[in-house]
């Protein structure tokens, strides 16, 4: 968006050089009064910020952000152009009005170019929350700006050249601010798409609540009715990411509820989500803040009236130079222009640290300043105008012709600045602060159409203005007295009218401190940081396949590891440049995360590779190559101590920039190593085409002959032996049959019309069979995965959540709760040697197996140890319920910012060091078993099963904690897992991961008794 200040500036210049002159135009031009000039104006600025619902209203629900403002944008370039034909040729006012009207239209653009800018940031994360409240204020700045150049040069040119050329340049102006955001289109993120009719989804709201005014609406807001995507998006209302549920207007609720009659005959109008019913509950939270707003507008709008009409009889004069009493307004601009920085940049960072709220002051805070700080404008402009009072009595000028042609008061205009400059600190806190309020709160596919209710408060606030000053003349200047407004305000008590302002916006802000309070902010369901890491690691876990399938079919291990390595040295780059630019791109960002999950997916490959380095045909070759999947565990674990220790500290400390550089080093220098070695490797197992098309081959050929008696002898099956006893697949070597699966036999079974027309779909060698036979004997092996899998996650999940109430603090240094899962990797790192130099000698002796354990016997050792690790996570939930108990704890924010429970973090070491060996014992034996009983041809792609595994255990694991969460949570009962765990009972939920860990490992020893271990024809 570093085009929107330029653009901002041309169209406000334009607009401000008409609307701060406007009131003398038309006295001095078209001839109107003091009372009809000041309505004239106040009108006309009312309308004008009422016809920005019409153009919130087609961004939100049909046009788009982006075609609404280039329409209008248009239209405002029409209505300069009336404006200046009216003016330079003396037009009657009809015509003038016309134009000004017109203007009224396309200039009704403030609450969609907010939007659409706000919108260019990412809200979901810190930083971008940060930056989009910052662009607030930079672009009040800009319409400031603008406000600069055409209240005062333009003004000035108005009213000392001609009316014609004064509209002339606004003219120009509006043209080029066309150009400047048309210029920008491509830079442009366009993600808010129209929604539809956001009045249709009020409507829909309302009638479906009338209409089930004698339905209960539950008290588990669980229970009603909503459409959600996968990714945490609103499915009923486009590009908008669904509400919490919120207790407010209850009544609203029976919208979402669904009844027995909604289930038959689904209808819009009978049956609403719960985004939808927030939606209008935000609206209508909206609504007492918006009214607050309208006595602010009312008293700021005396700056465009009753100030220049105090200014219009106050002397003019620096030197022989003459200052229109308008061009005052430039204080309340330079005003703002100085505030906002200021405010940016030091008030902001001071009020941060004090609050440690994000923004500084919340919203309400920053906008409740303003109020306050608008009264003492009103009393500044009050004692201005008992001085004028004083001046005008002592000089005896009453009656004398002030202002315009007549004699001026002996008194500066420049008295007002005070005034000026307090009216716009007022401005940088509250009209600010209602654009960013009104933008955050609204909900997503309501935001143009939200923004505007700020600018109709400002509407009303005019026709308020209006109706005071009418109001007020006439009921002052009854008893044939002139009242406190009359045409010649020398007679009259403008300070009087000030007073009742100050006090009018003293007891708004005391009604905006209760409002305030009723408030409730919005809350998204907003998963998309949570959804943006499970799906990059999902898409991870299927590229690793990916890479696995390329090495196994057509690459090789060694090209596809280079490969790989290279499109990752890229990927890190990416991040690392997004990360250190002023301004980070969020699209640059997840291109080069993408890119990381393809290049980085090498760990099959990888491990296949390695694996392939020892000849397995003798037994020392076997248990080395048994010892190297240790060790290569081992180093993954000790990249990942210094990963997640050493370089998580310095993205958090130093910089994220530096945080990714180091990571981009390290990828190089991996290349490196790699490459070094490339001499020494033994490439010898060739690609040997798509295991994915042999697969389907013997499943086609047994179907075409699942009537063919398969032979009782394995030998009279069809085999094509090389000289070496090596496979027809290349590189692979035979496999012996096995009498599991026979139905796929069939397909090795030569008939006669295979010698007649041999073809691979018809008719497949044993080797062939063998290997698929192979996987599916590998499938419930990976099952059995899934569970342990879903289990281990609970380190990044419910660990945490329990870590987060425990006391956290080590001799005054606080270690946070996510940094306990280092203990699981140093459990890792001291388990791998230990398990290498003395647990497999100790099994080797007992056993006389040369891996001491079998791989399946390994595996099973990890899940029966896992499930001893839920047991100990349990045992320290039920003692942190004890002692949450006994210090009635239940309702205390522990946690972040709150009070911890006494009891310390590091009493979850136990459970995360049993996790560690338990990984020890069962991944590691995973990744040897996979390669291991894989076809020599399929031994990356078996491997990279194993990831697949463990990406299927976390999608269960967030499964179980949504359907326990909601099961447990049902009657109005806290559940097992609620927002509030110290509420909850997580103790229950670890019982119930080591059941299903047991019961896990009680089908696994029934998997393992029934599997039978790959033979080659050697």
């Amino acid at each position: 968006m570093h085009r929107s200040p330029a653009n901002n500036c041309f169209q406000y210049t334009a607009y401000f050089a008409v609307s701060t002159n406007l009131v003398n135009y038309l006295k001095d031009q078209l001839h109107v009064g003091s009372k009809a000039a000041a309505n004239g104006v106040t009108n006309w600025l009312g309308t004008s910020s009422i016809t920005p619902l019409v153009a919130a209203f087609l961004a939100d629900a049909f046009l788009g952000r982006y075609w609404t403002i280039a329409l209008f944008l248009l239209i405002s370039v029409v209505a300069y152009a009336v404006l200046t034909a009216s003016a330079a040729a003396a037009l009657e006012s009809a015509a003038f009005y016309a134009g000004l009207y017109l203007l009224a239209l396309g200039g009704a653009l403030q609450p969609v170019l907010v939007a659409f800018g706000a919108d260019q940031f990412d809200g979901a994360d810190e930083v971008g929350r940060a930056l989009q409240s910052s662009f607030f204020n930079w672009f009040y700045l800009s319409i400031n700006v603008g406000s600069l150049v055409g209240g005062t040069v333009l003004v000035w040119v108005q009213s000392s050249v001609s009316w014609g050329l004064g509209y002339g340049i606004p003219a120009m102006c509006s043209v080029l601010a066309v150009a400047v955001f048309l210029a920008g289109t491509a830079a442009y993120r366009r993600h808010q798409r129209p929604g539809g009719s956001p009045l249709t989804r009020v409507a829909q709201v309302v009638v479906a609540a009338v209409g089930k005014c004698g339905v209960e609406a539950p008290e588990d807001a669980s229970e009603l009715h909503e459409c959600e995507g996968d990714d945490g998006m609103s499915a009923a209302i486009q590009g908008s990411r669904c509400l919490a549920h919120t207790d407010q207007f209850r009544f609203l609720d029976k919208a979402a509820v669904e009844t027995a009659g909604d289930k038959p005959r689904p209808s819009p109008w009978r049956l609403c989500t719960v985004t939808q019913v927030e939606e209008l509950k935000c609206v209508l939270r909206l609504l007492p803040v918006w009214a607050s707003g309208i006595i602010f507008a009312a008293a700021y709008t005396q700056m465009t009236t009753t100030f220049i009409l105090q200014g219009d009889t106050m002397d003019p004069y620096i030197g022989n130079f003459r200052v229109p009493a308008a061009v005052l307004s430039v204080f309340d601009t330079i005003s703002v222009m100085l505030w906002v920085p200021l405010y940016d940049r030091l008030i902001v960072p001071l009020a941060r640290r004090a609050t440690g709220h994000e923004r500084g002051f919340t919203q309400l805070a920053r906008m409740g300043v303003g109020l306050v700080v608008l009264a003492a404008a009103m009393v500044a402009a009050g004692t201005l105008e008992v001085e004028r009072r004083r001046v005008i009595a002592r000089h005896g000028m009453y009656d004398t012709n002030t202002g315009a042609d007549g004699k001026y008061l002996p008194l500066s205009i420049f008295w007002q600045v005070p005034q000026y400059v307090v009216v716009g600190a007022s401005e940088v806190f509250t009209f600010i602060g209602q654009m960013e309020f009104f933008y955050d709160q609204a909900p997503d596919a309501m935001r143009s159409l939200c923004s505007g209710l700020s600018m109709t408060s400002f509407a009303l606030g005019n026709y308020v203005s209006s109706a005071l000053v009418t109001v007020v003349a006439r009921a002052t200047a009854r008893g044939g007295r002139d009242g406190w407004i009359p045409d010649d305000i020398n007679r009259g008590h403008l300070d009087n009218f000030f007073w009742l302002l100050a006090m009018m916006c003293m007891g708004n802000f005391g009604v905006y401190l209760l409002i305030a309070r009723w408030y409730t902010y919005k809350k998204t369901v907003d998963k998309a940081a949570a959804n943006s890491v499970t799906n990059w690691q999902g898409t991870t876990s299927v590229m690793a396949l990916v890479a696995a399938f390329l090495a196994d079919a057509f690459l090789g291990r060694y090209w596809t590891t280079v490969l790989f390595m290279l499109i990752s040295v890229v990927a890190y780059a990416v991040p690392t440049v997004s990360a250190a630019a002023a301004a980070p791109s969020a699209a640059l960002f997840y291109t080069g995360l993408y890119i990381l999950a393809l290049g980085g997916a090498l760990q099959p490959v990888v491990t296949s590779f390695g694996a392939d380095q020892f000849d397995d045909s003798d037994e020392e070759g076997r248990r080395r190559q048994s010892s190297f999947f240790n060790w290569f565990y081992q180093s993954l674990n000790v990249g990942s101590l210094v990963g997640g220790t050493v370089l998580v500290w310095v993205q958090t400390n130093v910089s994220w920039g530096l945080g990714y550089g180091i990571p981009a080093m390290c990828s190089v220098l991996a290349v490196a190593v790699f490459l070094a070695g490339t001499t020494a490797y033994r490439r010898h197992q060739p690609p040997a085409g798509s295991p994915i098309t042999r697969v389907a081959q013997v499943v086609v050929a047994a179907a075409r002959k699942w009537r063919v008696e398969a032979p009782d002898d394995a030998s009279e099956l069809h085999e094509c032996e090389g000289d070496d006893g090596m496979s027809a697949i290349q590189g692979s070597r035979r496999l012996a049959h096995t009498d599991q699966f026979r139905f796929l036999d069939k397909a090795a079974v030569e008939t006669e019309r295979d010698k007649a027309q041999p073809s691979p779909w018809r008719l497949c060698t044993v080797t062939q069979v063998e290997e698929l036979k192979c996987v599916l004997r590998l499938l419930p092996v990976l099952a059995s995965g899934i569970i342990f899998a879903a289990a281990y996650a609970q380190m990044s999940s419910t660990f945490i959540l329990q870590g987060d109430t425990l006391d956290p603090y080590v001799a005054g240094f606080r270690v946070p709760a996510a940094v306990i899962s280092i203990f699981e990797t140093i459990s890792v790192m001291l388990w791998v040697p230990l398990y290498d130099r003395l647990v497999v000698p100790l099994v080797r002796r007992a056993t006389g197996h040369e891996r001491g354990f079998t791989q399946l016997a390994r595996m099973g050792v990890g899940l029966a140890v896992l499930a001893v690790a839920m047991v100990a996570a349990g045992t320290l939930e039920v003692e942190r319920r004890r002692v949450i108990e006994r210090h009635g704890m239940y309702d205390t924010n522990t946690g972040d910012d709150g009070a911890y429970l006494p009891l310390s973090v590091f009493w979850q070491v136990p459970q995360y060091v049993v996790v560690g060996a338990a990984e020890v014992f069962t991944l590691i034996g995973q990744l040897e078993f996979f390669y291991d009983q894989a076809p020599d041809a399929m031994r990356s792609l078996c491997s990279g099963l194993s990831t697949v595994s463990f990406a299927l255990g976390n999608y269960l694991s967030s499964a179980l904690v949504t359907i326990v969460a909601r099961a447990t949570a049902r009657g109005g009962r806290d559940g097992w897992i609620p927002d509030e765990i110290n509420r909850g009972h997580l103790d229950n939920f670890f019982w119930l991961l080591a059941v299903l860990c047991v019961g896990n490992l009680g089908v696994y020893l029934l998997i393992a008794r029934w599997y039978t271990y790959k033979k080659t024809v050697d």
